[in-house]
């Protein structure tokens, strides 16, 4: 049964009560309280709920009603004049006259089908397709697909004006500027710029190596990185920080191998710590002083492959001494004297 809406009281609806009610009764009621004129295709057939005890104004009843009809499929496409074609279940609402609009200012009130013109500024057309695709799926909404145009860096998207609404305020979120990046070259006075690049860009690659390869032989010692130092106005994006990621965003970093520099391209919060790790990287290396000690019974020369062998790691082969056999022993020194021991108890005899 549709409501009668009263003649004396055109602003308010005294109730709505379509309990599984076909479709094509809400939409005369709906006619007949916007005073529009419905053209609806062969499609627009099914039952739908609409149950309000409480009076409503006129307005918010066609607001119900278009949520209503939206929410299950039906699209309303205003046309020219008074005239709104109403688009059945499973169509592209496309196929009717949808409008073009391509100003926040000018989407229809209510939930009226529009095509709507998103000029991007920053984000990838395609990207921001694929998110906004994803986003829409499973929505209940009408199956339009979103219209990627990336030579114009633009996106047409068909649904009705309050989710036209809702994506614009996403996409005013999501085209901004990209991230600032800073490039500048650190100047080595030790080290090498290759050697010291392979080192930073295993220290921040995520997840994909464990730590620096050392050869064969040679003990490691893995020392504390330095962590990064907060800079004013970002302290805020430190948050991210972790174990898979000790920098915010990305870092290109490229050795000029002709000057010795190192040149990095990364936010302007990751190079002080960067700079700091170059720095320890091409720290001066003090070396011990060598100790000399004097022999007064043996050969240095007979000395010096024992100390070899027993410096050496195992496993390795000891300079001087590839022509040993295996599990040869270094040869022991030898002691030669030509004086002859003297007995304190004999006396010499």
């Amino acid at each position: 049964m549709v409501p009668n809406v009263p003649s004396g009281a055109l602003d308010t609806v005294p109730n709505m009560q379509f309990p599984n009610s076909d479709v094509q009764d809400v939409l005369h009621f709906y006619e007949a309280l916007t005073g529009k004129k419905l053209v609806m295709d062969n499609f627009v057939q099914g039952k739908v709920n609409i149950f309000i005890s409480k009076p409503v104004s006129r307005e918010e009843a066609i607001r119900i009603i278009e949520m209503n009809l939206s929410l299950n499929g039906f699209s309303l496409v205003p046309a020219e004049g008074d005239i709104i074609e109403v688009v059945g279940t499973g169509k592209n609402p496309r196929a009717a006259s949808v409008p073009v609009i391509s100003d926040e200012s000018e989407i229809p009130p209510g939930d009226q089908v529009i095509s709507y013109l998103f000029k991007l500024r920053y984000a990838d057309a395609i990207e921001l397709q694929q998110a906004l695709t994803q986003y829409l799926s499973g929505a209940g909404t009408n199956p339009a697909p979103i219209l990627a145009l990336p030579k114009s860096g633009s996106l047409l998207v068909t649904q009705n004006s309050g989710i036209v609404r809702r994506l614009v305020k996403i996409v005013d979120q999501i085209d901004i500027p990209p991230a600032e990046v800073v490039s500048e070259f650190i100047k080595l006075e030790r080290a090498d710029a290759s050697k010291v690049v392979d080192l930073l860009k295993d220290i921040f690659e995520k997840g994909d190596k464990t730590g620096v390869q050392y050869p064969a032989g040679v003990r490691g010692v893995r020392a504390p990185v330095p962590q990064p130092v907060p800079v004013e106005n970002e302290v805020g994006a430190l948050a991210a920080l972790s174990e898979e990621a000790v920098v915010v965003g990305k870092i290109k970093l490229t050795a000029d191998v002709r000057t010795n520099r190192i040149h990095v391209v990364t936010r302007p919060i990751n190079m002080p710590f960067i700079r700091k790790l170059v720095a320890e990287f091409d720290a001066n290396v003090e070396f011990a002083k060598p100790v000399t000690r004097p022999l007064r019974y043996i050969s240095a020369g007979d000395v010096l492959p024992v100390l070899v062998q027993a410096l050496t790691e195992p496993g390795e082969t000891a300079p001087g001494v590839e022509g040993a056999a295996p599990g040869a022993s270094p040869t022991q020194p030898r002691r030669t004297t030509t004086a002859t021991a003297t007995n304190p108890y004999t006396g010499g005899i």
